[in-house]
Protein backbone atom coordinates (compact mmCIF):
# COMPACT_ATOMS: atom_id res chain seq x y z
CA UNK A 1 0.00 0.00 0.00
CA UNK A 2 1.32 3.44 -0.88
CA UNK A 3 2.26 5.91 1.84
CA UNK A 4 -0.85 7.78 3.01
CA UNK A 5 -0.94 11.20 4.65
CA UNK A 6 -2.61 11.72 8.02
CA UNK A 7 -5.45 13.54 6.23
CA UNK A 8 -6.80 10.12 5.24
CA UNK A 9 -7.35 8.93 8.80
CA UNK A 10 -10.68 7.18 9.13
CA UNK A 11 -13.01 9.23 11.24
CA UNK A 12 -16.62 9.98 11.81
CA UNK A 13 -18.08 10.96 8.42
CA UNK A 14 -17.02 14.50 7.74
CA UNK A 15 -19.38 16.57 5.61
CA UNK A 16 -16.56 17.98 3.48
CA UNK A 17 -14.90 14.63 2.90
CA UNK A 18 -14.03 14.04 -0.72
CA UNK A 19 -14.63 10.81 -2.58
CA UNK A 20 -10.86 10.31 -2.82
CA UNK A 21 -10.45 10.48 0.96
CA UNK A 22 -13.35 8.09 1.51
CA UNK A 23 -11.75 5.66 -0.92
CA UNK A 24 -8.41 5.93 0.90
CA UNK A 25 -10.11 5.32 4.27
CA UNK A 26 -11.95 2.31 2.89
CA UNK A 27 -8.69 0.91 1.48
CA UNK A 28 -6.98 1.43 4.85
CA UNK A 29 -9.76 -0.36 6.72
CA UNK A 30 -9.77 -3.24 4.22
CA UNK A 31 -6.01 -3.59 4.57
CA UNK A 32 -6.26 -3.67 8.39
CA UNK A 33 -8.85 -6.45 8.12
CA UNK A 34 -6.46 -8.45 5.93
CA UNK A 35 -3.51 -7.86 8.27
CA UNK A 36 -5.42 -8.80 11.43
CA UNK A 37 -6.84 -11.93 9.78
CA UNK A 38 -3.39 -13.51 10.30
CA UNK A 39 -3.71 -13.10 14.07
CA UNK A 40 -3.34 -10.49 16.83
CA UNK A 41 -0.84 -7.71 16.12
CA UNK A 42 0.41 -4.61 17.90
CA UNK A 43 -0.22 -1.11 16.59
CA UNK A 44 3.44 -0.97 15.55
CA UNK A 45 3.16 -4.16 13.47
CA UNK A 46 -0.05 -2.94 11.80
CA UNK A 47 1.68 0.39 11.10
CA UNK A 48 4.57 -1.38 9.39
CA UNK A 49 2.17 -3.42 7.25
CA UNK A 50 0.15 -0.34 6.22
CA UNK A 51 3.01 2.08 5.73
CA UNK A 52 1.26 4.98 7.47
CA UNK A 53 2.08 6.97 10.60
CA UNK A 54 1.52 5.62 14.11
CA UNK A 55 -1.20 8.15 14.85
CA UNK A 56 -3.05 7.32 11.62
CA UNK A 57 -2.86 3.61 12.41
CA UNK A 58 -4.09 4.10 15.98
CA UNK A 59 -6.92 6.36 14.77
CA UNK A 60 -7.96 3.76 12.20
CA UNK A 61 -7.95 0.98 14.80
CA UNK A 62 -9.93 3.12 17.25
CA UNK A 63 -12.45 3.97 14.53
CA UNK A 64 -12.83 0.30 13.70
CA UNK A 65 -13.24 -0.52 17.41
CA UNK A 66 -15.64 2.25 18.44
CA UNK A 67 -17.65 2.98 15.29
CA UNK A 68 -17.50 -0.15 13.13
CA UNK A 69 -17.06 -2.58 16.07
CA UNK A 70 -14.85 -4.91 14.03
CA UNK A 71 -11.64 -5.02 16.10
CA UNK A 72 -10.80 -5.17 19.79
CA UNK A 73 -7.78 -5.10 22.05
CA UNK A 74 -6.85 -8.55 23.20
CA UNK A 75 -5.70 -9.16 26.75
CA UNK A 76 -2.24 -10.02 25.43
CA UNK A 77 0.75 -7.70 25.16
CA UNK A 78 3.86 -7.93 23.01
CA UNK A 79 7.48 -7.64 24.16
CA UNK A 80 7.17 -3.81 24.09
CA UNK A 81 4.17 -4.11 26.47
CA UNK A 82 1.82 -2.79 23.79
CA UNK A 83 -1.70 -4.21 23.51
CA UNK A 84 -2.38 -6.53 20.62
CA UNK A 85 -5.34 -5.90 18.31
CA UNK A 86 -7.51 -8.69 16.93
CA UNK A 87 -10.64 -9.06 14.83
CA UNK A 88 -13.94 -9.25 16.70
CA UNK A 89 -16.31 -6.95 18.58
CA UNK A 90 -15.41 -5.67 22.04
CA UNK A 91 -18.36 -6.74 24.16
CA UNK A 92 -17.30 -4.53 27.09
CA UNK A 93 -18.22 -1.37 25.16
CA UNK A 94 -21.66 0.12 25.65
CA UNK A 95 -24.23 -0.24 22.89
CA UNK A 96 -23.55 1.99 19.91
CA UNK A 97 -27.09 3.33 19.79
CA UNK A 98 -27.16 4.37 23.45
CA UNK A 99 -26.34 8.00 24.06
CA UNK A 100 -25.12 9.03 27.45
CA UNK A 101 -27.33 11.71 28.87
CA UNK A 102 -26.02 14.20 31.38
CA UNK A 103 -28.00 14.48 34.60
CA UNK A 104 -28.00 17.79 36.43
CA UNK A 105 -29.53 18.49 39.83
CA UNK A 106 -32.94 20.16 39.77
CA UNK A 107 -33.17 23.75 40.99
CA UNK A 108 -36.25 25.70 41.81
CA UNK A 109 -35.58 29.22 40.66
CA UNK A 110 -37.59 32.27 41.70
CA UNK A 111 -40.02 30.50 43.98
CA UNK A 112 -41.57 32.16 46.99
CA UNK A 113 -40.38 30.81 50.35
CA UNK A 114 -42.19 31.06 53.67
CA UNK A 115 -40.63 33.67 56.03
CA UNK A 116 -39.90 31.11 58.76
CA UNK A 117 -38.24 28.72 56.28
CA UNK A 118 -36.28 31.63 54.78
CA UNK A 119 -35.12 32.66 58.26
CA UNK A 120 -33.88 29.12 58.99
CA UNK A 121 -32.49 28.10 55.60
CA UNK A 122 -32.08 31.35 53.67
CA UNK A 123 -33.96 32.64 50.66
CA UNK A 124 -34.65 30.41 47.64
CA UNK A 125 -31.88 30.46 45.07
CA UNK A 126 -32.53 33.03 42.41
CA UNK A 127 -35.36 34.66 44.36
CA UNK A 128 -35.35 38.38 45.05
CA UNK A 129 -35.09 39.12 48.78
Amino acid sequence: MARVSTATIPGVGLAGCSAEKRAMRTACILRIREVLADGPMSTFDVKKALGVSSSATYAALNFMMLELREVRRSGQRDDRRAFLWELGEDLTLSAADQQQTRTVPARQVGMWRDHLVAALFGPAQGAAT
